[in-house]
């Protein structure tokens, strides 16, 4: 009987699949590229906001990025909407680790919107990067993109 238990539980996280893990990497000082806490961008253009499933989190994307996608559920986001960056994290599941070596893992960049009209969305939102010319940081399977310039430009401090 002992052996049987050891054996369920030494299978569990395969039957019930990996579990998904959020580290938060607002202070890492590897990491010197990207959106930073604490900036402020505006959308040049139209954006959509998506969640690929029920009660995931909400990404912005461009038409663009969208492409050929079919999100659970998307909103419209106007021209001129800004970005606080708030704090930058990073997905992993228990099987994938950010290892040297292992599945890369984009870092994400979160903020909060806020519309032209000034209303402000609730919870926070995952800003895309442009997807080229990733940086690894040293000793970890973890990339930082650089900022979408095409999509957002940079606010400066009291415009």
């Amino acid at each position: 009987m002992r052996r049987l238990l050891i054996l369920f539980f030494a299978l569990l996280p395969t039957a019930c699949g990996p579990e998904l893990y959020t580290v938060d990497v607002t202070g890492d000082r590897r990491i010197d590229a990207g959106y930073r806490p604490g900036e402020t961008w505006r959308t040049k253009f139209d954006g959509v906001l998506i969640q690929d499933k029920p009660d995931s989190r909400w990404e912005l994307w461009t038409e663009a990025d969208l492409a050929g996608q079919q999100p659970a559920r998307r909103e419209n986001v106007p021209a001129g909407s800004t970005l606080r960056f708030v704090r930058l994290s990073y997905l992993f599941n228990s099987e994938h680790p950010p290892v040297e070596g292992g599945t890369p893992e984009m870092i994400d960049a979160l903020a909060e919107l806020t519309y032209p009209d000034g209303r402000r969305r609730d919870g926070e939102v995952v800003v895309l990067p442009r997807r080229e010319n990733a940086r690894r940081i040293i000793g970890t399977s973890l990339l930082i993109y650089p900022p979408n310039e095409t999509f957002l430009e940079r606010v400066e401090a009291g415009k």
